[in-house]
Formats: structure tokens, C-alpha cells, sequence
């Protein structure tokens, strides 16, 4: 019975030291203290994007991956079926070659206007434009020749004025001589355009002074008018010795002067041509001053 009495008193000391036991508190340890491995326990998945590496991915989303021959899956209008059209230096279709498709657009006639912009058309999206076209009134220069309006290579202009003494003036036309005549040829555009001429002419005391002046071949759009005002020698103004107007458009306009009875008529005489209608900027009409 001896050695039941003892293992009962061990059995209650051991209870007591099991009593005493506080357990530790590992809230504030570290993993050196604890000895335990925190790391990420998770699989070893990769994280990268693995689109831009792989060729059998379409980054760009245009149909074609590396694979299928895309030679830049970072550019959607990079690919075998694109169009290499462009003279950009890039070889869109990606065959090896840039822009074997570009066609110079200089070589091209657009409007089928028989002319392209090598052949001097100057507006190849217009086919009323062309180096062989008629130049109208439209502010337009149709036949490519730098001008909106052949108007413009009028020798005479500007000449809506004219200062008395300038005889350099490229609307003074010098003496109109005892039986002479100087024609030139006009053009009337815009419609507000006014043209002025100045001759010379002398009175011959015992000849009869006497001019006409004409305006002829007047193109059929427009109806002209006609003013002459005297200057004598000394450049005072003797006021308007007569006017003259067509009648209706195309027609002739004639204004004769006989000169004043027993008079001196030497001066200059500056004539103004305007238009009661229309214009033309293509095609000219005559001026003829003739002196008897």
C-alpha cells in the first residue's frame, strides 16, 4: 500500500506546479523571438503583365497578334492588312517595304479636268479650273495664269484719275495730231470701275478743231458711259463739254466735239468711261479718239 501512498502525494504536487504555470504572452514578439517564418506563404503566381510579352496575345486589339505577323502589337493601324498608302516612312502592312502604295497626288488629275497639279492645274478639285480655261468674272484665276482676272494685265490701270501735269501717267496717251488715230484696247471691271484717258490737242486757229471718240466692240454684258472734261493749257478746268452713253448693253457709244466758234481749244482733254451695267474682265472693248 506503500506505493500507492506515494504516487498520490506526487500526483498532487504535480497539480500544483501545473497551477502555477502563466502562460506567455507572444503579442509583442518579433519573428527572430518567436522563431516562427511569417513570410507570404502564398503560391508563386507571377504578378507581370505577361500580354506585352507574350506574341500570341493582340495588345492592340487589331486582329493580328505577333504571331500572325503584327510587326507593332502597340500600334492598331500596324498590321498585315493594313493599307501602306501613306508617305509617312512606315511600313503599315508590315511586308518590309514603307509606303509602296503612295501615290503623289501632284500625278493625279481629281477633277478629270485633262490637267493635274504637275500639269499646272492650280485647283485639281475643281474642273472648271484648268491652265487651258476661260477666265470669267467670278474671282476665280481659271486658267492658272496667277491672275483672278485678265483684267489685271490691263496696261492702263489704275487709271480712275488723272493729275493735271502728269504726263507720265500711264493713262496719258500723248497729242492726238491733225489727222490722227489711237486705238486701245480696255477692259471694264468690276462693275464700279471707272477709266480714264487724257490726251492732248491743239487748236490750230485756222483749221476747224474737231475729235471724235468711239467706244467700240463693247462686249455684250455691259452698257458704257462716256464724260469729257476740258483743261486748258494752263490747267484750269473749263468744265464738261459733253457726255454719251450706249444704248443698252453691246452697243457703241460716240461723243464728236466740233470745239467752240472762234476759240481757243488747245488743252487736255480727260475722258471717263464708266458703266451704266455689267462688266467683263475677259474680254476687252476698243477706245478710238480720232482727230480730223
Amino acid at each position: 500500500m506503500l506505493w500507492i501512498s506515494l504516487l498520490l502525494a506526487c500526483t498532487d504536487d504535480f497539480k500544483n506546479v501545473d497551477q502555477n504555470i502563466v502562460p506567455l504572452d507572444t503579442s509583442e514578439l518579433t519573428d527572430d523571438d518567436t522563431g516562427l517564418d511569417t513570410a507570404d506563404t502564398d503560391d508563386d503566381t507571377n504578378t507581370e503583365d505577361s500580354d506585352t510579352d507574350d506574341p500570341i496575345e493582340d495588345i492592340d486589339g487589331d486582329g493580328w497578334t505577333e504571331d500572325e505577323g503584327d510587326c507593332d502589337d502597340n500600334d492598331p493601324n500596324i498590321n498585315p492588312d493594313a493599307l501602306d498608302d501613306d508617305n509617312d516612312g512606315e511600313d503599315e502592312n508590315c511586308n518590309g517595304q514603307a509606303d509602296e502604295d503612295w501615290i503623289n497626288p501632284a500625278t493625279l488629275d481629281s477633277d478629270e479636268d485633262g490637267f493635274t497639279p504637275n500639269d499646272g492645274d492650280c485647283d485639281d478639285e475643281d474642273p472648271t479650273v484648268y491652265p487651258d480655261a476661260t477666265e470669267v468674272c467670278d474671282e476665280i484665276d481659271n486658267d492658272c495664269d496667277g491672275s483672278v482676272s485678265d483684267v489685271q494685265t490691263d496696261q492702263w490701270e489704275p487709271n480712275s484719275s488723272w493729275t493735271f501735269g502728269d504726263l507720265n501717267a500711264v493713262n496719258y496717251i500723248g497729242e492726238l495730231a491733225d489727222n490722227s488715230t489711237i486705238e486701245i484696247d480696255n477692259y471694264h471691271f468690276p462693275e464700279t470701275d471707272v477709266d480714264t484717258f487724257v490726251f492732248f490737242d491743239e487748236d490750230g486757229w485756222f483749221d476747224s478743231f474737231h475729235f471724235t471718240i468711239t467706244l467700240y466692240q463693247v462686249p455684250v454684258d455691259i452698257e458704257l458711259v462716256m464724260s469729257v472734261e476740258w483743261y486748258d493749257e494752263n490747267g484750269t478746268s473749263q468744265g464738261i463739254i459733253g457726255t454719251a452713253s450706249g444704248n443698252g448693253p453691246g452697243t457703241n457709244v460716240e461723243f464728236d466735239y466740233e470745239g467752240s466758234t472762234g476759240g481757243d481749244d488747245t488743252g487736255y482733254y480727260v475722258v471717263t468711261i464708266a458703266s451704266n451695267v455689267g462688266e467683263s474682265c475677259d474680254t476687252p472693248y476698243i477706245v478710238k479718239f480720232v482727230e480730223d
